[in-house]
């Protein structure tokens, strides 16, 4: 390195070496995603998962990360030496997927890029973990672990409560209650808030939205006396709306809740099969839900309607997992056949054609990456 212009040559020393030295900080900051997440700076962030579907699949020694085209071509496995133990969750720009992974026994938040690989551990505590998931602005990623939402650096660094607040963990000691603990949790497509579901002392269930960075947490719960039950909840990609798939004594129904203009509405109801977790177009303008068959009857369906004037499809089949593709025209989902097999399908909600992508039989969960347009 050339620093003629400093005459002194110890000053050259030591200004060659402060520059080597902040070189090699820059260059392990990049490949650590360190200037993604400070700076936003993108450019030695690597290869993104784009128009694709990522899936886990057991098809190999262990249960793997895999991507693959939505024609069914292409597809490719991403992880290894870790055993994928949960529903992946990508990034909005497509860089990084988080999963649950399990290694030596114990199962922890991993993290990989779109390349594959080997995956990183974020998290080390033996606490049971859940929904591992990326802020919106992808400058964190979030996770469950004892009953707490958390969130932490994109590193799995510096980690911190979301939920419960200190408000609630206060107000619980005041009143004598248990401190509140959450199964699932979901984030506004703006970040702007976070929605979970957390249980009353009488076990019902409970929705909760805590606006971000600072508000107060704010209850939904269900009718006064009835007994309740959430089984998913998923917000729409491009509108403050989220879909609750809740049983409400013995009647299954999917709410819409649009908390930009405080309303709700439900859109299916029934009481002749229990629905699955929701997904919502990104419009929020259709919602799509598994229905499960009553226990000791046959059958199951996937059923899909329009949020406003609640006109439905369905197509008869044992499927989870719903997700609308980023623009709308397809819908993804895991089918279960009779033998127990399990593969990627994809259906046409304007012609209900079905297609099925993979034929290995072993697949756990999949989900649409984000798009490049």
């Amino acid at each position: 390195m050339q620093l003629r212009f400093i005459r002194s040559p110890e000053l050259r020393g030591i200004v060659g070496l402060v520059l080597i030295i902040l070189v090699i900080a820059f260059v392990l900051a990049a490949v650590s995603g360190s200037l993604e997440q400070w700076f936003g700076i993108t450019w030695f962030s690597g290869k993104r998962v784009l128009d694709k579907i990522v899936y886990v699949s057991g098809a190999s020694e262990k249960t793997s990360l895999y991507t693959i085209d939505p024609d069914g071509t292409n597809s490719r496995q991403l992880t290894n030496k870790v055993s994928v133990v949960s529903a992946p969750a990508i990034s909005p720009s497509g860089r990084r997927i988080v999963f649950l992974g399990m290694r030596n026994g114990g199962v922890q938040v991993f993290s990989v890029g779109a390349r594959g690989g080997s995956p990183r551990q974020l998290t080390g505590s033996e606490l049971p973990k859940d929904y591992p998931a990326f802020r919106p602005d992808e400058k964190n990623v979030s996770y469950i672990a004892g009953g707490r939402v958390y969130e932490a650096d994109l590193r799995g660094q510096g980690a911190s409560v979301v939920l419960p607040t200190r408000e609630l963990e206060h107000a619980a000691i005041a009143q004598r209650d248990k401190i509140p603990s959450y199964s699932q949790y979901a984030w506004s497509p703006t970040g702007q808030s976070i929605v979970a579901v957390t249980q009353t002392e009488d076990d019902n269930d409970v929705l909760v939205r805590l606006p971000i960075p600072d508000g107060s947490a704010q209850a939904f719960p269900g009718p006064p006396g009835a007994r309740v039950k959430i089984e998913g909840i998923s917000f729409a990609d491009a509108a403050d709306v989220l879909a609750v798939s809740t049983t409400i004594d013995e009647t299954s129904t999917v709410l819409v809740i649009d908390f930009q203009k405080e309303k709700s509405a439900p859109v299916m109801m029934s009481k002749e099969g229990s629905f699955g977790r929701p997904a919502l177009s990104a419009d929020a303008r259709i919602v799509a839900v598994p229905v499960r068959p009553v226990e000791g009857e046959e059958g199951g369906k996937l059923v899909w309607a329009n949020a406003g004037s609640g006109e439905q499809k369905s197509i008869e089949g044992n499927f989870e997992g719903a997700a609308f593709s980023p623009k709308g025209d397809k819908i993804l989902a895991v089918q279960t056949d009779k033998d127990g097999k399990r593969d990627i399908v994809i259906i046409g909600p304007e012609t209900s054609d079905l297609r099925k992508l993979t034929n290995d039989g072993k697949v756990v969960s999949a989900i649409w990456s984000p798009a490049s347009e």
